[in-house]
């Protein structure tokens, strides 16, 4: 999974219906963070919501996902970021068209964290919901993958590629 602060984006991709047909551009030195969450755990979805018989109904976008561990990279991030507004690129396995951006720089998802530290395991349930409604569904994502921050360029011992 890619996170994406919302304030680090340039340009969103033009689309045509839900399709996008441009990459989505970050400002000049930004990148997204890639987040190892189990495979199984990830689910994204939108939400109708609202009345839709006074054509008031919109979508919440809507990601959860649970990430093993909690080693201290991945726990300084959710410190620093758990008041900040993403936009999510989630991949799924197969046909390369199963790829989605969630979220915009004026409507993004926020997170919350419900974390387990005990004899059944340690692990970290994340979810993500955007904060009002939208007329538009998530993003199906064709552009290029942006940069993604690498931990191990920065802290010596790390296994990189992310946390």
């Amino acid at each position: 999974m890619h996170f994406i602060l919302a304030s680090d984006v340039e340009t969103m991709p033009t689309t045509n219906g839900v399709v996008s047909t441009t990459n989505l551009v970050l400002k000049a030195n930004k990148k997204a963070v890639s987040v190892y969450l189990t495979p199984k755990s990830i689910n994204r979805f939108d939400a109708s919501e609202g009345e839709t018989s006074n054509e008031m109904g919109g979508w919440l976008s809507n990601f959860t996902g649970t990430r093993p561990g909690d080693d201290e990279f991945f726990a300084a991030w959710l410190q620093e970021h758990l008041n900040e507004g993403f936009l999510i690129i989630s991949e799924e396995c197969g046909d390369n068209k199963g790829t989605r951006l969630q979220g915009t720089p004026c409507n993004p998802l926020y997170m919350s964290v419900e974390a387990q530290d005990n004899e059944e395991g340690i692990m970290s349930n994340l979810t993500f919901v955007s904060s009002q409604r939208s007329a538009n569904k998530m993003i199906h994502y064709r552009g290029t993958l942006p940069t993604a921050y690498d931990p191990a360029s920065v802290v010596e011992g790390s296994a990189g590629g992310g946390i």
